[in-house]
Parts: C-alpha cells; sequence; structure tokens
C-alpha cells in the first residue's frame, strides 16, 4: 500500500508535487493581491482623470454663465418699454 502511494506521488512529480500542494493557497493570495493592486491602480488613475475633466467642464459652464450674466445684463438697457411702434423706447436704430 505504501509503495502504491509512493509510486504514485514519484508518477505526478515527486517533490514538486508535495510543494505544490503546500504551497498553492499562498500562490492564490500572492495572485488576488497582485489582481487587487491592479485594479486599484487602475481604478486611482481613472478618478484622477475624472476628476481634471470634472475641473474642466466646470470652468467652462462657469466661462459660458458669465457671457449669459453679460449678455443679459446688455439686453436688459436694450428692452423696449414701448413694444410694436415707431417710438421705441430706447430708440435702437432699426
Amino acid at each position: 500500500m505504501i509503495e502504491t502511494i509512493i509510486t504514485v506521488v514519484t508518477a505526478l512529480g515527486g517533490l514538486e508535487l508535495i510543494k505544490y500542494l503546500h504551497t498553492r493557497r499562498a500562490s492564490k493570495r500572492t495572485a488576488n493581491a497582485s489582481a487587487a493592486d491592479k485594479e486599484f491602480d487602475h481604478l486611482t488613475k481613472t478618478n484622477i482623470w475624472l476628476e481634471t475633466q470634472l475641473e474642466d467642464k466646470t470652468k467652462h459652464i462657469r466661462e459660458l454663465n458669465e457671457q449669459i450674466i453679460d449678455i443679459t445684463k446688455e439686453l436688459a438697457t436694450k428692452r423696449c418699454e414701448v413694444q410694436k411702434c415707431p417710438k421705441r423706447q430706447p430708440p435702437n436704430g432699426y
């Protein structure tokens, strides 16, 4: 019986099989940790990229809002108080 076990272990790689069976959990943990580290690095880079995109978009929107406010102020001075008549107040040249 013992000879059969020794023969099977030797046929399957002997000492290397024993090392594999002994270290396979550690190898799995190492592989999982490496994959998690790579995923964390990717997520960190993606987060930084998204933050810069948000800053750029926010800056652009603020510039557009400033333009809208300026145009609104300009139009408020040209608003017609008397509409559809030749005596437009204030006159705008049309």
